[in-house]
Parts: C-alpha cells; structure tokens; sequence
C-alpha cells in the first residue's frame, strides 16, 4: 500500500470528516463548493496531505476505477464537488482545449497553430520569429 493510500485510509476513518471537510468550504456565486483551507503548491485544496478533491469523490462515490485520473468538469482546482473520473489523455487534451492563445498573445486557430512530432501545439507565428532570429544571428557571426 502506498502512502497515499495509508493517509488516505486515515483520513476516510475520520469520524465527522464530511463535516470536518464541509467547515472548510463554502459556495461561490456559480454554485461550486470551493475549498478555502490548505492549499498546495500544485494549486489544489490539501487536507492531510491529500487533495481535497480526491478525499471528496472517494468519501460520496467510492475509489476512483483503475487507469483513470479525476478532472475537474468545472476547471476550478479548489472545487470539491464536480471531479468526475477521465483519462488522463482526456483530461490533458481538455485542459490544452481551454488554452486558446500561445503565452504572447497569438491565437491558436488553423492558420497560426502547428503540431510538432509529438502532437503538441506550437504557435507558427512566434516560431517563425524565432527562426527569423536564429537566422539574423548567424549572419552576423
């Protein structure tokens, strides 16, 4: 057993933990139950070392099924209430849908965006910048 799962078996043995949980939370003006205690340096609500999202689901609707990750439907990280089990390609591929603009600003749409070898998204704009300046550089050695 890893020690996930040990601190995980810990905290589910609680007595009151969904209150526990619950006095640590509150709505937001969408309706999502947002975490407000501990937060980890990945961003997501910790609470004994565990990700409060993970506790949540494994409390109300058991272990998350074997290959799968949880993503949250609302792409909110402190949301304890709408992790629902994917793929982890599903969840990656749905959270690269989200980014829209390269980190300059530049659209990813049909013409401005290209797939490397690997199947990641480049920007053809700032990489022909790129090029251009590569090429600026060697003409003036």
């Amino acid at each position: 057993m890893t020690i996930f799962h040990e601190r995980l078996q810990q905290s589910l043995a609680q007595p009151n933990l969904r209150e526990k949980l619950l006095a640590k939370a509150e709505l937001d003006e969408d309706g999502y139950l947002l975490w407000k205690g501990t937060i980890g340096t990945k961003g997501y609500g910790k609470y004994n070392s565990i990700e409060v999202h993970k506790l949540w689901y494994v409390l109300h609707h058991g272990p998350v099924p074997e290959g799968l990750v949880l993503a949250h439907a609302c792409h909110k990280k402190l949301c304890l209430t709408c992790a629902r089990p994917a793929t982890q390609g599903a969840n990656i591929r749905e959270m690269a849908e989200r980014i829209t603009h390269c980190p300059y600003g530049h659209p990813y749409d049909k013409a401005n965006t290209f797939l490397n070898s690997r199947g990641g998204r480049h920007c053809r704009t700032c990489n022909n910048a790129q090029w251009k300046k590569g090429k600026e550089w060697q003409r003036a050695r």
